[in-house]
């Protein structure tokens, strides 16, 4: 069934994609992007701006955000990821299509490869479907980054609030569903990491408390607290976009394997210093960067 399926695909998606590229050639209709969304707010952040990019370019972009009604799940299976983009950013136009509509760009509209560096807008000739973590030029995404995303811009409660007089490094321990999966993307990070950039910023630069955020608080008690010499308080009890716009007030950020870190520092648009486990960027989120392994 499933080979019969792949094989009835094969033949009719080209037909509906010919079809579209000729009315859109002919300008009988608009071409439109459809952009597939899942993960964690960071995710969601990073596939707007993919759309925003598009919109900024003439096209109708909607988004698919069928995972969520599914109770989509994080890279381990199990953690389930909730929809937040629109609380923390309410005034962002996230536009959608009926799931009927939605199904049939992503099955006869698709483009071909799913992790690609995403085509410029004066490439597309047709309506298409995107899917999978594409990416954007990195000088084109973190253009759009800080100009639609930003502190000031962000909708705030009291808790999500750092006291201004005192300066803060945030530490980001992603756990959850990377707390026993390690893939190529996402390699393990182990506590010595985390206890060597602390050290590193005790050492190197003006904090007055460390700020300690991970989905796994104990991890947090067993691993860092009794390893530093040095005022730090574990953030517990928050939703990912409270712990996001907390950690996007320090002044020094460090990162763990993901996006949660650098969307922080990206935000700030200020950070002084943001710390990585891998590669830093060619074109830098904070003020400087440093990577240490």
């Amino acid at each position: 069934m499933a080979t019969l399926h792949k094989n009835i695909k094969k033949i009719i998606v080209p037909i509906f994609v010919g079809i579209d590229r000729l009315l859109v050639c002919l300008h009988i209709v608009k071409p439109r992007i459809v952009i597939y969304v899942d993960g964690g707010l960071c995710s969601q952040m990073n596939m707007w701006i993919h759309g925003q990019y598009y919109t900024e370019h003439g096209f109708d972009v909607y988004y698919d955000l069928d995972w969520y009604r599914r109770n989509g799940k994080g890279i381990d299976g199990v953690t389930i990821r909730h929809y937040e983009f629109e609380k923390l950013w309410p005034y962002l136009p996230v536009r959608t299509m009926s799931r009927l509509a939605t199904l049939f760009y992503r099955y006869l509209l698709p483009w071909s490869e799913s992790h690609c560096m995403l085509p410029l807008a004066k490439d597309i000739q047709r309506s298409v479907y995107f899917t999978g973590y594409n990416r954007l030029p990195e000088q084109v995404k973190i253009h759009l980054y800080r100009n639609y995303f930003s502190y000031d811009a962000a909708y705030k409660t009291d808790k999500m609030i750092l006291d201004g007089r005192k300066r803060y490094c945030g530490v980001h321990v992603r756990r959850g569903d990377l707390a026993s999966v390690s893939t190529s993307y996402y390699p393990q990070v182990t506590d010595g990491y985390f206890l060597r950039a602390i050290k590193y910023v005790q050492e190197h630069c003006n904090v007055d408390e460390f700020l300690l955020f991970s989905e796994d608080s104990q991890w947090l008690r067993n691993n860092i607290i009794p390893n530093v010499n040095t005022r730090c308080q574990i953030m517990e009890g928050n939703t990912a976009l409270e712990d996001l716009m907390l950690l996007a007030q320090c002044q020094i950020i460090i990162a763990s394997q993901g996006s949660f870190g650098p969307t922080a520092a990206l935000i700030n648009q200020k950070c002084e210093l943001l710390i990585r486990n891998g590669r830093v960027s060619d074109i830098p989120y904070a003020q400087r960067e440093l990577q240490i392994e």
